[in-house]
């Protein structure tokens, strides 16, 4: 996705606090506490609550006629100062805990 942040990507990365958009979609990305919540406003509207401490949360994904519990494991964040990259990944879950994917996602402030 390439699009506009709006705040700022910084050192301190424990409290990451920013805003994505770009044609399709917004994005707000928080970081407090060791757990990230991503939501996205879109017509299917879109939150993840990813904990980093070994805990599964559940998440339910909805768009057109697809509807399906999941569960979600953040496996790691980082922030690399001298690039500017805030990344974080996250293992999908179905309901039976049997992995399906394992996402990756990297914002970079250009």
């Amino acid at each position: 996705m390439i699009g506009e942040i709006e705040g700022e990507l910084k050192e301190d990365i424990e409290n990451i606090n920013f805003f994505l958009k770009n044609s399709e979609n917004e994005y707000s990305i928080k970081l407090e506490n060791k757990e990230l919540s991503l939501i996205r406003k879109s017509e299917n509207k879109l939150d993840i609550n990813l904990k980093f401490n070994g805990e599964k949360n559940n998440f339910f994904y909805e768009i057109e006629n697809f509807k399906q519990n999941f569960l979600v494991l953040g496996e790691k964040y980082s922030y690399n100062i001298k690039n500017k990259i805030f990344q974080f990944s996250y293992i999908l879950f179905d309901e039976n805990h049997n992995e399906i994917n394992k996402i990756r996602i990297s914002i970079e402030n250009v």
